[in-house]
């Protein structure tokens, strides 16, 4: 810096070298000035030079040091600057610039100077920053250690005067006296202290500004470094609270308060703020009462708690109870401590303690209603109730100690605040409160609960009131039923009429079912129970429907009540069962006086009429029964009405109600249900005719004018069309098992017009049609002779399909047992017949089962036929099948396949026509299929050829006169021509009177000695076993694609054994006369003659055409010379041709059957009791006799053998079959085989079994045990008059049977069981050959016969 800038100090301080100042000072000692320096200073110069000396010296003490005695110097020298008001500012400055960096040269006495000069100014910027450098910001203050504390508070009181806005010294004041008390609090008396905390409460109590915080601050520095005196405690405090919950100095404030409880203080500190608290109505600002309670929690029990403070609870909150008083805050406050106080120690709080905090709430709550607080409180008010919810929840889970009576009448105070769950936990204790030691406690429950029931409360609280009314219920109605049901139940469920809301009006419902489902069904001179709960139920059916009410839970109702018919059912008294009915059958009247037959209120009818019609009575005990999803229940108290009974339950109301539905309704799908549920009511008559048989001829009367009136019908699908376009409803399908039914009591020509105009009906024809015409002709043939041809033309013109196939199958063949049906008919309704069944011959298209059974009847109408017209029905027959085997072998793969599924809707096995091929069938059908369709349509063709041919089967051939005398063989030929085999042999006859001459002879079945002649017969009869039941799988010879030929199976009898041995004759005698025997074996039967000698032939040999007589042997042996399609059988192995035709034997031209019968009596359900009966009814006696004819036992038909198995039986023989009846009650009973063995093995081992039923009890099909048991037939009394015939098959028989139940007279249902014998038999043939025996499909024994006669032909040579 130039010289001339420098000044005055550049001058003193310089040296010779003016541009170096410090090589100036160099020269002098060290701190000291110079002379000319100390001259300017003095106050001999100018105030313009010292002022510029000063200025220059203020610059140079920042970096120099000077000495002690120095600094006093130029006090000393300048001091009178001060006094001058031009000069005091430049001296201040220098002397703080001094003060700052010669702080340490200062001595005391200096240091006390200058601190008196600072006092001695007031409060001044440079007075400021002086004592500031002086004291090192309060720091340091040696010298005046004393005295300082005055100054500050001095300054203090100037800087929080509430007169002065905003001091702009107030906050490093506040800062300077805070650092200065922290550094210095051993210097400060009681009394200034004091001061400054009176100060400082005072300014923020009165004031709240930006000096807050500091004044804050302040005071926790006091508090930390000082003493705070205990005049001035209570001030603090109080000032503490009042900012405590200002979010700007909250925190501060409580970290001060927080600092004082955990002093020395503490519990004054908390006594105090709980007498501030109690005598809060003192208390001029509220603030302090919210801070006061916020203290006292923080600091007692929440997470910011002081340790060692103890303050039980119960001391603090009684405290809070007169602040809550002075404001919302102060309540919400101590809401916000009582959460707190819950939250940390809510498990363990003591019974006192809770005490305290219902107070508090109560007082809350209380407050929150006070007018003048209305709109201000709305968060007090939630947050109360939220701690109610704790406190219950605390209750609840068994943590609340205090009363629950005070905690439920504070809820009960404020009910219509409280939350839907708080509500429901009152309503539980208030529940839980009454109990049966209580007197009057069910009339205060149903007060209780019909309280809480009323439309004010929630609809959750009513819902719990409903279910509390359940398990009231079900809790106490075990010993206290009567009072429970009259006193409590009834008055509360009897308004559930009038209830509005839907949902609980069906809750109230549910209970009153369960009640009804549960009380007594006891009979007593008091009230009824159940009809009492059962009133009410009734007064919702009984509602007039014309006020125009919606009751959404009628359906419930009935619904409930048709249930509740069925669950209790086994246990009602009469007087229920009529209640009940009565109440269903009113509200249908209803339904109907007021014109409900569309849609509308269906469902409530359709379950009305469901469970009316499922009441019937058990024809053996006349006992009531309900028809149930899972089996029929039956209640022994209620019988049907009657003479012969002692029963009261008349059918009367039910028919009447039924007949106006059948008469006025027009909503199909419930006409549906009652024609179903009635067909199995109409089976009994003792029922149904208790309701008069004025009301039974309405009925049927009603029925027959509803076939007329169906087009009126209207469906689900008719309501999405117009009328245009209104389909017509399939009604034949349920009318006409109800004619079925009907036509056992009324001879009504109408009813059969009607069956048979429903065959018709439907474009793909009505199967329940044609089994009720099925029915109508056995019952009604004088009635349905006049519709024979109708039905027949009806029948003819419905397309043949697997649908309709075993129906119409079984009505042909019903029809050809049937003189009066088919005696007016002329040649072309044979026809007709024949066009029917004609479709089903194609092995193609139908199953094994439909093929056979068509056959079946087609023989047994052809039997039936005329002879004029049999040569042409025969052409007719065969050209038909032929047409339908030609048009149906050429059809293609996919069309097969669409077939065998068209086949499936009548769910018949798809692998019923070839088992053998059943793998290759789920790929498609295949060339190897087509051939063996072939072939067994070639088999049955001819069976049917042969038949129509012979017009009869003979199963036994007739008796020929033998040759009185001994005949030796000499030679055996065997032919096979046209499927039928030939069999001559020669015999030569020795003289007797020879003596010594050994007569022998080889001898067969063929060639019979005389004392053999005609037992032969007999005895492979009497040793003959079923076919079914005697051969097993594994003995069947393999049937494979490359062998096609079948062999009838083989297995050992006793006729092998018993046959006469063959001996080798010793010697050859010439024969004295010579015979021949021809036996001709054909399908249908087997033929034998004798003749003397080939030369001497009888008179018109040559003109027989039959094979009736002896003249039909010269026939076949012309025709065996003149016919190469002939071949002879190898004579090599002798014996294995003789096997085979004896095989061929074995095989009956009549289909043989053997058929359980066993009667069950009354109460018996196990085997043995079953088969141990020796005798049965008077009915099942003559039920025996219908089923066919006595016949003795000498020829062990069947099996049976004399004196074992009793001296008879009974046998049926038809045209083409013949059935053998093991009777288990002819069969004796022996006392070592107690489980009837005996009786089983016959039986057991039937397939098909006749069970005459009076136990009372349903019939279950493998009752009598065994693995042949498919199909039993049970026959059930049901009147004087009547029989209902049940089949109960295996599923996969079950199938292949159309008619499955039938009620008739008893004559009737004897003729329908022995068909039913023969459909079943042959179902399950047909099921064991192709899924047991895995050999080629059964047709017949017929065809079994002609596989035989053509494997022996296998092996045969043509005649060269």
């Amino acid at each position: 810096m130039p010289l001339s800038r420098r000044g005055f100090f550049s001058a003193i301080f310089s040296r010779k070298d003016s541009d170096d100042v410090q090589h100036f000072f160099n020269s002098f000692s060290e701190g000291s000035i110079s002379q000319a320096a100390w001259l300017e200073l003095g106050s001999g110069s100018s105030l313009s030079i010292r002022v510029k000396a000063m200025e220059q010296l203020e610059s140079i003490v920042r970096s120099r040091r000077l000495q002690i005695s120095t600094v006093e110097a130029l006090y000393h020298e300048t001091k009178d600057l001060f006094e001058m008001d031009e000069t005091r500012d430049s001296f201040l400055k220098t002397f703080i610039t001094l003060t700052e960096y010669q702080l340490d040269q200062l001595g005391l006495a200096m240091r006390d100077t200058f601190f008196s000069l600072i006092r001695s100014m007031g409060l001044t910027d440079l007075s400021l920053e002086w004592f500031v450098a002086l004291s090192m910001n309060g720091d340091k203050v040696t010298g005046f250690e004393y005295d300082f504390m005055s100054l500050q508070l001095n300054w203090l009181r100037e800087v929080l005067d509430l007169n002065i806005m905003d001091h702009r010294h107030a906050v490093r004041i506040l800062q300077l006296t805070q650092q200065a008390i922290k550094t210095n609090a051993g210097f400060i008396t009681n009394k200034e202290i004091d001061d400054v905390v009176h100060s400082i409460c005072l300014r923020i109590c009165r004031k709240a500004d930006h000096l807050t915080y500091e004044c804050l601050l302040l005071l926790g520095i006091i508090l930390k470094y000082g003493r705070i005196p205990d005049t001035k405690l209570l001030i603090l405090i109080t000032t503490l609270c009042s900012v405590m919950n200002e979010e700007k100095w909250g925190t501060t404030a409580w970290s001060i308060m927080r600092d004082l409880l955990g002093s020395h203080y503490g519990y004054n500190v908390i006594k105090l703020m709980l007498d501030l608290l109690r005598d809060s109505a003192n208390c001029p600002k509220t603030q302090v009462l919210v801070g006061a309670v916020y203290c006292i929690h923080t600091a007692l029990w929440s997470q910011q708690h002081i340790d060692n403070l103890r303050c039980h609870p119960s001391v603090a909150l009684p405290n809070m109870l007169p602040a809550m008083e002075v404001s919302p805050q102060v309540v919400n406050e101590v809401l916000i401590a009582i959460r707190r106080l819950l939250n940390a120690s809510g498990k363990n709080l003591q019974q006192l303690s809770w005490h305290c905090i219902l107070r508090l709430l109560k007082q809350a709550l209380k407050l929150c209603q006070q007018v003048s607080w209305k709109g201000k409180v709305d968060q007090q008010r939630s947050r109360a109730h939220h701690l109610l919810s704790i406190i219950e929840n605390l209750y609840h889970d068994g943590y609340y100690a205090g009363s629950p009576e005070v905690l439920y009448s504070l809820i009960e105070s404020c009910i219509d605040e409280r939350p839907v769950p708080s509500i429901i936990s009152l309503f539980d204790y208030r529940v839980a409160c009454l109990d049966p030691f209580i007197s009057n406690w069910l009339h205060a429950l149903q007060q209780l609960i019909q309280k809480h029931l009323q439309d004010n409360y929630p609809a959750a609280v009513r819902e719990k009131a409903v279910s509390v009314l359940h398990t009231v219920y079900m809790k106490y109605h075990w010993l206290h039923e009567r009072a429970v049901v009259t006193d409590f139940i009834c008055p509360v469920l009897g308004g559930c009429i009038r209830e509005n809301n839907a949902k609980i009006q069906y809750q109230m419902l549910n209970v009153l079912f369960d009640v009804a489902r549960t009380v007594s069904l006891r009979e007593s001179e008091d009230d009824d129970l159940f009809l009492m709960v059962m009133g009410i139920a009734n007064s919702f059916l009984a509602l007039d429907l014309d006020t125009g009410e919606i009751l959404e839970n009628m359906e419930i109702v009935a619904s409930d009540v048709c249930q509740l018919l069925a669950e209790r059912f086994s246990d009602l008294r009469s007087a229920h069962l009529y209640y009940i009915v009565h109440m269903l059958c009113e509200h249908l009247h209803s339904h109907y006086k007021h014109g409900f037959v569309r849609e509308i209120g269906c469902e409530i009818r359709e379950r009305i009429f469901s469970a009316l019609l499922t009441l019937v009575c058990n024809p053996p005990s006349e006992e009531m029964v309900c028809i149930g999803e899972f089996g029929d229940v039956t209640n022994t108290r209620i019988c049907r009405a009657g003479s012969d009974t002692n029963g009261d339950f008349e059918w009367s109301e039910i028919c009447a109600v039924v007949t106006k539905a059948i008469e006025e309704e027009l909503w199909f799908p419930i006409m549906k249900v009652i024609l179903q549920r009635l067909c199995r009511i109409v089976e009994v008559r003792d029922l149904i005719f208790t309701a008069g048989a004025e009301r039974m001829e309405k009925l049927k009367n009603s029925i027959i004018a509803l076939y007329y009136k169906r087009s009126a019908l209207i469906s689900d699908a008719d309501l999405a069309v117009t009328s245009l376009h209104k389909g017509e409803v399939d009604l034949p399908k349920y009318i006409c098992p109800i004619f079925s039914r009907l036509i056992n009591y009324y001879h009504d020509e109408s009813i059969c017009k009607i069956m048979v105009d429903c065959v018709s009906s439907l474009p793909s024809g009505c199967q329940q049609a044609i089994m009720a015409c099925d029915l109508a002709v056995q019952v009604l043939p004088d009635g349905m002779a006049p519709l024979a041809r109708q039905l027949i033309s009806h029948l003819a013109g419905l397309y043949p399909s697997a649908v309709l196939a075993i129906p119409v199958i079984e009505l042909a063949s019903d029809c050809s047992s049937v003189p009066e049906f088919y005696q007016f008919f002329e040649i072309r309704h044979f026809q007709f017949v024949i066009d029917i069944l004609a479709p089903y011959t194609s092995v193609h298209r139908y199953n094994t089962f439909i093929v056979a059974a068509a056959f079946r009847t087609l023989m047994r109408w052809y039997i039936k036929m005329p002879d004029a017209i049999k040569p042409t029905i025969c052409n007719y027959i065969v050209k038909k099948i032929e047409e339908e085997t030609k048009t149906l072998s050429t059809v293609t793969n996919a069309k097969e396949h669409s077939d065998e599924q068209h086949s499936s809707d009548f769910d018949t096995p798809t692998t019923a026509t070839f088992s053998c091929c059943s793998a290759n069938r789920k790929n498609g059908i295949t060339n190897e299929d087509v051939l063996l369709r072939n072939e067994l349509a070639e088999e049955t063709i001819k069976a049917l050829k042969t038949f129509m041919k012979h017009s009869k089967i003979n199963d036994v051939a007739p008796t020929q006169s033998m040759p009185n005398a001994k005949l030796v063989e000499r030679w055996s030929n065997h032919w096979v021509i046209n499927d039928i085999v030939i069999s001559v042999t020669s015999f030569t006859e020795s003289p007797s009177t020879s003596t010594n001459k050994t007569m022998t002879t080889n001898v067969d079945e063929e060639n019979p000695l005389v004392e053999m002649s005609d037992r032969e017969i007999s005895n492979f009869d009497r040793r003959r076993r079923h076919q079914s039941a005697i051969h097993r799988p594994n003995e069947i010879e393999a049937y494979s694609h490359f062998s096609r030929k079948y062999v009838a199976p083989y297995r050992p009898t006793l006729d092998d054994l018993c046959t006469v041995t063959k001996y080798e004759s010793k010697k050859v005698l010439v024969p004295v006369v010579t015979w021949i025997q021809v036996v001709v074996r054909h399908i249908f039967g087997k033929h034998s003659w004798y003749m003397r000698s080939l030369k001497d032939f009888p008179d018109g040999f040559g003109s027989a055409d039959n094979f009736c007589g002896i003249d039909e042997g010269l026939s076949i042996l012309k025709l065996l010379a003149s016919d190469n399609k002939a071949v002879q059988i190898p004579a090599g192995d002798k014996n294995k041709t003789l096997r085979s035709l004896r095989n061929i034997d074995r095989i009956s031209s009549l289909e043989l059957h053997t058929v359980g019968v066993v009667y069950i009596a009354h109460g018996q359900t196990k085997e043995s009791e079953i088969l141990g009966n020796i005798y049965g009814s008077a009915r099942y006696a003559s039920f025996l006799r219908l089923l066919g004819d006595p016949i003795p036992l000498e020829d062990c038909p069947g099996g049976l053998s004399a004196g074992f198995c009793g001296t008879f039986t009974y046998a049926y023989t038809d045209e083409i079959s013949k059935t053998v009846f093991h009777v288990a009650t002819l069969m004796p009973k022996s006392e070592i085989d107690p489980l009837c063995n005996c009786k089983k093995k016959f039986i057991g081992n039937d397939f098909v079994s006749v069970v005459f039923n009076d136990s009372g009890s349903p019939y279950v099909l493998g009752t009598i045990s065994g693995k042949f048991a498919h199909v039993a037939l049970e026959v059930v009394p049901q009147d004087n008059e009547h029989l209902l015939v049940t089949v109960h098959a295996r599923k996969e028989i079950a199938l292949w049977l159309a008619i499955s139940r039938a009620f008739l007279p008893d004559q009737q249902a004897a003729v329908l069981i022995r068909k039913l014998i023969l459909r079943a038999q042959l179902s399950v043939n047909v099921w064991r050959r192709e899924e047991e025996e895995k050999g080629p499909p059964y047709i017949g024994l017929v065809v079994e016969r002609l596989r035989a006669i053509r494997t022996l032909a296998a092996n045969a040579a043509p005649i060269s």
